[in-house]
């Protein structure tokens, strides 16, 4: 279904599942199941939503073991699954490192500021899933149009993140109150990050659509030992903002390179690759500049991060907004698939 771009149909299931999932779960409640009710209720829907697509893709489930074909789609399938499992432990460690070493309290800090960091990433990443592999799967020159995708995902991600480490202030001020700034310098350090995580999603989708699985894998595991041994390092002495830099630093010096070497021995310039990335990155600069502004010289926090959020916006649209429209009309064009 995704590689058919049935997004309606699948919107319509996820619909579904939604509501299957909360009646079942509230009407459990109601008659005094507890906590069980979550797990029957999560039950439910799958059943029903895993129904739904074999009907909307028009697959008759059969049971068995195709033995021709078994193989393949192991040695396939199962760098995937481990390189998913590397991912989960690198997006987790860091909390057990930090509560061990600086405290529940500074867990606490250090999470409120990582998962607003990841905004871009939990807005973006599921268009993301859901088009990157098909789309690149169905292209006559894959290699050819991930430049091209690379840089639309970077102009919508990168000013995000960098924005919401430019208002980290007011923007926690705001909606958690002051009792939580000292998560302020961890959104701040980790804005790139979040940036970074929706590119090297489109990088991993791309990959997958090519074949390529186990140098992903590789590469998630090389990052998690590196990580981990950074982190252990850093924290006692420079607490949860040493440990936000460690996450940028490890993206920068291990992922992000250990994603071009890999594109670019499946055939992507990686010359292109970075030049169409350069004009989203240059027209970041004066859309943060303004957010920057805002955030230090406007003393209310709820007017700073009004004024910051849509000067940024402003800026960047200004400088980026034919560019943005052209890309995507260039992406929409059926010609390329």
């Amino acid at each position: 279904m995704m590689r058919r771009f049935q997004q309606r149909e699948l919107f319509l299931i996820s619909v579904v599942d939604f509501v299957v999932s909360t009646a079942v779960t509230f009407v459990l409640i109601a008659t005094g199941l507890g906590v069980l009710s979550l797990a029957i209720g999560r039950v439910a829907a799958q059943v029903v939503s895993s129904t739904l697509q074999f009907f909307a893709a028009r697959v008759r489930p059969r049971f068995g073991i195709d033995r021709d074909s078994w193989r393949g789609v192991l040695a396939f399938s199962l760098p995937i699954a481990g390189a998913n499992l590397f991912n989960w432990i690198l997006f987790n460690v860091d909390n057990i490192i930090i509560a061990r070493i600086a405290g529940a309290t500074a867990l606490g800090f250090y999470v409120l500021g990582f998962n607003i960091a990841n905004w871009p990433m939990s807005a973006l990443s599921q268009m993301v899933r859901s088009i990157a592999l098909p789309y690149v799967s169905r292209v006559r020159d894959g290699a050819g149009v991930l430049p091209m995708l690379t840089a639309f995902i970077w102009s919508l991600a990168l000013p995000a993140g960098v924005t919401l480490a430019a208002l980290a202030s007011p923007l926690i001020h705001v909606i958690y109150g002051a009792k939580w700034a000292p998560s302020v310098h961890v959104l701040a350090a980790l804005g790139i990050y979040g940036s970074l995580r929706v590119v090297f999603e489109l990088f991993a989708g791309y990959l997958y659509a090519r074949g390529i699985s186990r140098p992903v894998m590789y590469l998630q595991l090389l990052t998690l030992v590196a990580l981990t041994g950074s982190m252990i390092a850093i924290t006692p002495r420079y607490g949860i903002v040493g440990a936000a830099w460690v996450h940028v630093a490890a993206s920068l010096v291990f992922v992000l390179p250990g994603y071009l070497v890999i594109i670019r021995r499946s055939g992507v310039r990686l010359t292109d690759l970075l030049g169409t990335c350069l004009r989203p990155t240059l027209a970041t600069i004066p859309a943060c500049a303004a957010a920057l502004i805002a955030s230090r010289c406007i003393p209310s926090p709820l007017v700073a991060l009004l004024v910051g959020g849509a000067g940024a916006v402003v800026v960047y649209l200004v400088v980026m907004g034919g560019w943005l429209l052209a890309r995507l009309r260039t992406i929409r064009t059926p010609a390329t698939i």
